[in-house]
């Protein structure tokens, strides 16, 4: 049997974690084995080591959450400042980890599903250039040949909410709040960059789960019949 690779993409709380367990779940009873779940942005351990590093220096300013909380963030003329050094290494950390979680497995033919991929780091980069006026920056461009790492015939499935059904499950789970804006943000560059990657990787399928008013069994039952699907085009190619 052919490895397979599941992206899903999607803001905090729309529900990723819960669905891939069920989904690892439903693939190991159809005789899928060698399951390996992932999560990529959360290993840009470069990055993450620089950016605590400035903060630790005291570089940081205090931002007010939704909920009224304060969290630490860089203060913004040091991120404008340094922010291509933090491109940087978050493309040096993020290749040697897709070649070592994502196709190294793949090649051994295991099944891959990450909960999140380049995309997410790729949006990342993107609304830092925006905000400092950087879209045409060569490290920005560069940051691009992280699309290339898609594996073929691979399934993204972007998952939303909306804004407002996602309060009560950041409060749920007992985690921050995300700002309005950043979801938005986030979930326009998913639909906009999905969108052109179907019409240019006719090899990357890509799928779309809305999860606002549907339980999380309802909403599995919908993902199911996308990956079944998917499973059978692909098997095909």
């Amino acid at each position: 049997m052919k490895s397979r690779f599941i992206a899903f993409l999607g803001v905090e709380g729309v529900g990723k974690s819960t669905q891939i367990n069920f989904l690892k779940k439903w693939l190991q009873d159809s005789d899928f084995r060698k399951i390996v779940i992932i999560d990529v942005r959360g290993n840009c351990l470069l990055a993450y080591a620089f950016w605590r590093f400035l903060i630790f220096l005291g570089r940081y300013t205090f931002y007010i959450r939704p909920d009224g909380t304060k969290t630490k963030g860089l203060d913004s003329l040091i991120l404008q400042k340094t922010c291509k050094i933090w491109f940087i290494l978050i493309i040096i950390s993020t290749i040697p980890t897709i070649l070592v979680r994502v196709y190294l497995p793949l090649l051994m033919r295991h099944n891959v599903i990450a909960e999140r991929y380049v995309l997410d780091t790729i949006s990342d980069i993107a609304r830092l250039a925006e905000k400092f006026d950087m879209q045409n920056s060569r490290i920005v461009q560069a940051s691009l040949i992280l699309m290339t790492f898609l594996p073929r015939n691979c399934l993204l499935i972007h998952m939303d909410a909306d804004y407002p059904s996602l309060i009560p499950r950041y409060r749920k789970r007992k985690s921050l709040i995300e700002w309005k804006e950043y979801v938005q943000e986030r979930t326009q560059f998913y639909d906009f960059v999905l969108k052109q990657l179907k019409l240019k990787q006719p090899n990357v399928y890509y799928a779309h789960v809305n999860t606002t008013r549907d339980t999380e069994t309802a909403t599995f039952r919908k993902l199911r019949v996308i990956v079944k699907k998917w499973i059978s085009l692909s098997t095909k190619q």
